[in-house]
């Protein structure tokens, strides 16, 4: 696995992590979703590489705020195909809520891993995340992303300029 799908995996799981709180914080994050779409069509020429089932699995998904995870195995996207061919899409929120919290731990120790220099803030922030105290932790899970984007592709989560990403990303494609 490259260094890129080892940081796209992360990333990945920072931003499930974040959707699996509660309905007010869900809202706010479907607000940073619509600024996550530029960062999203870089993932999507990644996943044109994909099977077609994982294509329309991360496609659906991508539309309910949720993302694809390399720690998805094969059960879990035939599981995730069966309902969205039943559109059990209320399964399929529940599902992947439990599926995100069943990985906070592993998120958690991976991002202290990986960004040792930010470990005491991410401690503290799943901290009170696990504590149901979302209007903490949710803001610092946004910063940390912010952060981290901006380390890995050198453009903050939040730039107006689309072009930035879309660059970073083909260079992190090549490598």
């Amino acid at each position: 696995m490259s260094e890129y799908d080892n940081l796209n995996n992360y990333w990945l799981d920072i931003i499930e992590k974040i959707t699996e709180s509660t309905e007010l914080p869900r809202r706010a994050i479907q607000n940073v979703n619509k600024k996550l779409l530029s960062f999203s069509h870089g993932l999507s020429e990644i996943s044109k590489k994909l099977p077609k089932e994982l294509y329309e699995i991360q496609i659906y998904l991508m539309g309910k705020g949720w993302y694809i995870s390399g720690d998805m195995s094969i059960n879990i996207c035939i599981k995730i195909i069966n309902l969205i061919e039943n559109k059990k899409d209320n399964e399929i929120e529940i599902f992947m809520q439990k599926f995100t919290k069943s990985k906070a731990a592993i998120v958690e120790r991976k991002l202290i891993k990986y960004w040792p220099k930010r470990a005491r803030i991410i401690k503290d922030s799943f901290c009170a995340h696990q504590k149901e105290l979302y209007s903490l932790s949710i803001p610092v899970f946004l910063i940390q992303a912010d952060g981290i984007c901006y380390d890995i592709l050198g453009v903050s989560l939040y730039s107006k300029d689309k072009k930035g990403y879309q660059k970073q990303m083909k260079n992190l494609m090549k490598k």
